[in-house]
C-alpha cells in the first residue's frame, strides 16, 4: 500500500538534512523519507559508528562532535546545509529539537525548518513536573501528581494521594526508572535511599488501572495537521516499556484530548501523546508527551501517514490534505520477539503478519540494523573503548 500523502503532493526534488543522525530514531525518520521519490537525505551526526551511516537511504553523512559547543554546532549545520544544498533542516530527538528551536532564527537563514515548539513550551513538556503544572493550569486531564521534597509537606501530600503510585524521573523515556508502590512508607523509604540530587528529580503519580492509548500528531500553531491513534497488543508486568506490537484504531475521545492539549500549548511539530483510559471511571488522562519522533513511527507510515515527509511539506509551506490512516496491526519485529521471550502475552486475535512488521524495512536496509545490534552488544562497547584513539576527531563527510 502506498503512503497516501506521497500521491497527494509531488514537489520537485528536495534535500533534507537530519541534524542528529547518531540516534536510532533518525534511521526510522530516514526510512520514512526514503518512501518518497526525489527526496535526498543528508545526515549530520555526533557518531562515526551509527546505523544511519551505513544505510542505503542517505546521500551523505558528516561526523562533527559539536554538541557541547553551540556556536560551532551552528556553524557546522550552516556549512553542511550549504554543501548539501539542504532545503529542510530536520531534528529528530528532544535534545536536537530544543537546540533547533533555540536557534531557529539563525537556522532559518540557511534552510527551512520543520515546525518546532518554542523552547519554553518544549522544556515544560519534556519535564514531567513542569508538564503536570501546565496541565493543571489548562485543566488538562492527568493522574494526580506530586513532586518529591524531603519534608513533611511531601509526606502529607503522599498520604492523600490515591494508591498504588508510580515514582518517575522528571526526565526520562521508554519506561526507564519507573517503580510502582502500593503503600506510602514504601515510597518514602525508596526516595530517602536515593542520592539527594536524584531524589529531587522524581515525581510520584497515581497509577491508573486500565488501558493505554497513544496519539501521534503533527501540529502547527496548536492545530493538528495529521495524526494516528494506536493501542498496545502485547502485555506484561515486568517493566513499563512500550509494547512492541500495536493496533491502529479510531478513538475520537483520545483525539479530542490530544486536540485540547495541542490548542492549550499552541504546539508546533511532532509529538507522541501517551494516554491511559482508567477502568475506574472510563476517563482518559495524559500520562506524558514525548516531544519527538517515536519508536512506532514506521507503524504510522505503514498505516498511511508519513510524519517526517509531512513535516518537510509544512516547513516548505506546501499545503497537503489531512491524511486518513487505515486500521491494522503492526509490530517492531525485534522488540516483539524480546518481549514474547520475557513473558509478554499477545492479545487474542492480535497476530501480526510479516508485511506489517519492521522487518520489511530492515530487509531492504540490513546493514543499518546490524550496526544497531552491534552497538548494543557488549563486544561492540568493548571495541569502541579500545578503538577510541582511532576514532576520527575532525569533521568528515562521506
Amino acid at each position: 500500500m502506498k503512503v497516501s500523502t506521497i500521491d497527494a503532493v509531488r514537489p520537485d526534488a528536495i534535500s533534507v538534512l537530519v541534524i542528529d543522525g547518531e540516534q536510532w530514531l533518525a534511521l526510522l525518520v530516514a526510512r520514512c523519507l526514503a518512501q518518497v521519490p526525489n527526496v535526498r537525505i543528508h545526515v549530520l551526526s555526533e557518531a562515526a559508528r551509527a546505523p544511519l551511516r551505513v544505510s542505503r537511504h542517505r546521500r551523505s553523512y558528516r561526523v562533527a562532535r559539536t554538541r557541547h559547543d553551540p556556536a560551532r554546532r551552528l556553524e557546522v549545520i550552516h556549512e553542511t546545509a550549504r554543501q548539501t544544498g539542504a532545503d529542510v533542516l530536520l531534528p529528530v530527538t528532544e535534545e536536537a529539537i530544543l537546540f533547533a528551536a533555540t536557534h531557529a532564527a539563525d537556522l532559518r537563514r540557511r534552510a527551512a525548518l520543520v515546525p518546532l515548539p518554542s523552547p519554553a513550551v518544549l522544556s515544560s513538556t519534556i519535564d514531567k513536573w513542569a508538564f503536570a503544572q501546565v496541565a493543571e493550569r489548562h485543566d488538562l486531564p492527568i493522574p494526580a501528581t506530586i513532586r518529591y521534597t524531603p519534608d513533611a509537606t511531601f509526606e502529607s501530600a503522599l498520604l492523600v494521594l490515591p494508591f498504588p503510585v508510580l515514582v518517575k524521573p522528571m526526565r526520562g523515556e521508554g519506561g526507564k526508572g519507573i517503580a510502582r508502590f502500593n503503600y506510602p512508607e514504601e515510597v518514602t523509604r525508596f526516595l530517602r535511599d536515593m542520592p539527594a540530587e536524584q531524589a529531587a528529580a522524581q515525581i510520584v503519580q497515581t497509577f491508573l488501572p486500565g488501558w493505554d492509548v497513544d496519539c501521534s500528531v503533527l501540529c502547527q500553531d496548536g492545530h493538528i495537521l495529521a495524526y494516528t491513534v494506536q493501542r498496545p497488543t502485547l502485555f506484561g508486568t515486568r517493566d513499563f516499556k512500550p509494547s512492541a506490537a500495536i493496533e491502529f484504531v479510531t478513538d475520537e475521545k483520545a483525539l479530542a484530548v490530544a486536540r485540547r492539549w495541542a490548542a492549550a500549548t499552541g504546539w508546533n511539530g511532532v509529538a507522541h501523546i501517551d494516554l491511559r483510559r482508567s477502568t475506574n471511571d472510563g476517563q482518559l488522562r495524559i500520562l506524558e508527551v514525548n516531544a519527538r519522533y517515536w519508536t512506532s513511527l514506521l507503524g504510522s507510515l505503514r498505516m498511511g501517514v508519513n510524519f517526517p515527509w509531512l513535516s518537510c511539506l509544512a516547513a516548505l509551506d506546501i499545503p497537503f490534505p489531512s491524511p486518513r490512516y487505515r486500521h491494522g496491526h503492526y509490530a517492531e519485529f525485534g522488540g516483539m520477539l524480546r518481549q514474547r521471550l520475557r513473558g509478554f502475552s499477545p492479545e487474542s486475535g492480535a497476530s501480526v503478519p510479516f508485511r506489517e512488521t519492521s522487518l520489511r524495512y530492515s530487509l531492504v536496509d540490513p546493514l543499518a540494523d546490524l550496526v544497531h545490534l552491534g552497538r548494543q552488544s557488549r563486544l561492540s562497547r568493548l571495541f569502541r573503548h579500545r578503538g577510541r584513539s582511532g576514532t576520527p576527531t575532525r569533521d568528515t563527510l562521506s
